[in-house]
């Protein structure tokens, strides 16, 4: 077979040149990018019954049973935390539910200002909002990611307003409530990016020509040397990938109004809210719009009234004063709500490990932690809460692991290795109430 000339090589690469989407392009065999860092910080109330929810280490790994057990599909990309606590919690003002779910990100106190006032006492008469800002607020400022959105707050019956309901701070006194109606949250950030009928019309005649130009390369082979094949084989590749790139961008970007959905009055109502925020939460990293995202299931304060009762279990008593029970019965509805949680984890995590990313799945490059905002809700206990991480692999974090530490581990190591997941290795502190230094050992390699 003759080489081809050099003209000849030209003219059969001249379809790549004519295309608009292959500025930028980067050859097959260069080398990829490295991939963006996220964090989706997942947050349920009350805690967790310690007993049912802590696994063990089997011959493959981590043994998940009881109330992690829906996530033993994923335990690959599972490390679960056991021992961590918040330090110095206790001594400060407010309730326990009021503030915990402040001091979760924070490992800040809330302020003795009386901001608020509390009628029966509990945990002081008064108190104000957080002292310090969350640790994704601060990773946020230091490494500025160019996205449209910094990070988005999204909850489900979260309110807001509040020390017991806010989670996440951009600074001291300065909440930023999460938005508990999916259909606004649509509304607001992703209708206005969905793609307009002329949009899919080009992505399509895009997706048209590049098939053309494969056709065309494909079809030199024959009258091709080896070396030229191969040269040509890179170019063939780097087709194929934007072929794939274009088609994967319109499955991760196009959403569907999620409606209205049931009535406040069906049983239905609360599982749906949360699952679709699960999806937008998904669609906001796939997408680009944001790498951070909070997501909080109710709050920490007293979760009562009728969206405080798990309908759809099949129960009608409030969860907060389910926690103060201690009878079987209570502990079984417990369970049942516990393992409901790790249900929606579960279906987070698999949300983002189905959307391809680089070499990987978006999961690998988004750490999420499931947290709460006490560790055993009949006694208020603070010194054991449950904290799950997934994914970060691309960030050096290693699955199938049970990380277990001496109990009342301050849980600032935590939001220090988080930090350093994103590269900001000199951290070696978070929060004004961190009494201890450095990231948790073995978490983020």
């Amino acid at each position: 077979m003759s080489k081809l000339t050099r003209r000849s090589w030209l003219a059969g690469l001249g379809a790549l040149a004519a295309l608009p989407v292959m500025r930028g392009f980067r050859p097959a065999y260069a080398d990829p990018p490295p991939p963006v860092r996220r964090l989706v910080q997942f947050f349920t109330p009350h805690g967790t019954l310690r007993d049912r929810w802590l696994p063990t280490m089997g011959p493959d790994g981590l043994a998940l049973a009881g109330i992690l057990e829906p996530l033993a599909p994923l335990r690959k990309k599972i490390v679960v935390l056991d021992g961590l606590g918040f330090q110095g919690a206790e001594a400060s003002v407010g309730a326990p539910h009021t503030k915990g779910p402040a001091h979760l990100w924070t490992n800040s106190p809330l302020a003795d200002d009386g901001t608020f006032d509390r009628p029966d006492c509990s945990g002081g008469c008064s108190f104000g909002w957080n002292t310090g800002p969350s640790v994704d607020q601060v990773i946020i400022d230091k490494i500025k990611p160019q996205t449209d959105v910094e990070s988005l707050q999204l909850g489900v019956y979260s309110y807001g307003g509040f020390p017991g309901s806010d989670l996440i701070y951009k600074g001291p006194a300065q909440p930023l409530d999460a938005r508990s109606d999916p259909l606004e949250v649509y509304n607001q950030i992703f209708a206005p990016r969905q793609p307009t009928d002329e949009a899919k019309a080009l992505r399509a005649e895009r997706l048209d020509a590049l098939e053309g130009v494969a056709a065309e390369l494909a079809s030199i082979k024959p009258r091709v040397s080896g070396a030229d094949w191969k040269r040509l084989e890179a170019h063939l590749d780097g087709v194929n990938d934007l072929q794939k790139s274009l088609q994967e961008g319109a499955a991760k970007c196009e959403l569907a109004s999620p409606g209205k959905g049931p009535a406040k009055e069906d049983a239905e109502h609360i599982p749906w809210r949360l699952d679709r925020q699960i999806e937008m939460t998904a669609m906001a990293l796939g997408c680009g719009i944001t790498n951070f995202v909070s997501l909080q299931h109710r709050v920490g304060e007293n979760d009562g009234g009728p969206d405080g009762t798990y309908r759809w279990l099949g129960q009608q008593e409030e969860h907060h004063l389910t926690t103060h029970s201690s009878d079987q019965a209570s502990l079984d509805r417990l369970f049942a709500i516990y393992r409901w949680y790790a249900e929606k984890f579960a279906k987070l995590v698999q949300a983002l490990d189905s959307i391809p990313d680089g070499t990987g799945t978006l999961l690998d490059s988004t750490l999420v932690v499931w947290g709460s905002e006490i560790g055993r809700g009949q006694d208020h206990d603070m010194d054991n809460i449950p904290f799950v991480v997934a994914g970060g692999g691309a960030g050096g974090v290693k699955g199938n692991r049970l990380l277990q530490f001496p109990d009342g581990t301050g849980h600032g190591r935590l939001l220090v290795s988080m930090q350093h997941f994103f590269g900001l290795t000199d951290v070696k502190t978070f929060g004004s109430l961190d009494q201890g230094a450095g990231p948790l050992v073995g978490l983020v390699g």
